[in-house]
């Protein structure tokens, strides 16, 4: 839920956002921003909300009775009611999006370093590692592998760049003879945005 948030609130336009969760996601609520283009928010709402495994049904019963209304005004608070998840008609080979990132934990000791990966659906998976250098990033990869029902992935590094105000983090992977990336906006903390990067790379290419 906190992933579905954090990127809703990213979106240009979006001033605020509340998710219907009280028996799992029904429906997602946001507030236009002064200036917001509000069929660029609608349009990139039902991207996100593809992307977590649902469908935005606002706007279909509009569309079957002549045409949807004129756009809200700045101020105004958007419903997007959903309708489950469409895992089954996902290209074979994607990853359940159920068992995506949403939150990511790191304890330091003085002996050594627990990384959490928990996934939206509640699953979770831990390493424990000695401190070293870039022990850290090798275990987000595995955890979130491991979330991913993926063996044998390798991290090969990880870039970071700024891009105007955003810092984007890319993972290359290596599985078997399959080399693949993925990249991610840092909205938090950098682990974050790290497994994040890892989902998509194993997501869209392992």
């Amino acid at each position: 839920m906190v992933a579905l948030q954090q990127e809703l609130l990213a979106v240009p336009g979006i001033a605020g956002a509340e998710i219907e969760d009280e028996h799992g996601i029904a429906g997602v609520r946001v507030q236009l921003a002064e200036g917001a283009d509000a069929s660029a928010v609608g349009a990139a709402v039902r991207r996100i909300l593809r992307e977590h495994g649902m469908r935005a049904t606002a706007g279909e019963r509009d569309s079957e009775q002549g045409g949807p209304p004129p756009p809200p005004g700045a101020g105004s608070v958007v419903d997007f009611p959903v309708v489950g998840s469409y895992a089954e008609e996902l290209a074979a080979g994607v990853v359940e999006r159920a068992r995506r990132p949403d939150s990511v934990t790191v304890e330091e000791n003085a002996n050594e370093i627990r990384v959490e990966v928990k996934a939206a659906g509640g699953a979770y998976a831990t390493r424990t590692i000695a401190d070293s250098a870039g022990a850290i990033d090798e275990a987000l990869v595995a955890t979130v592998a491991e979330l991913a029902g993926r063996t044998g992935v390798a991290l090969l590094g990880v870039t970071e760049a700024n891009f105007e105000d955003n810092r984007v983090v890319t993972v290359l992977l290596r599985s078997g003879e399959i080399v693949a990336s993925g990249s991610a906006i840092q909205l938090g903390g950098r682990p974050y945005a790290l497994a994040q990067a890892t989902w998509k790379a194993l997501e869209n290419h392992v």
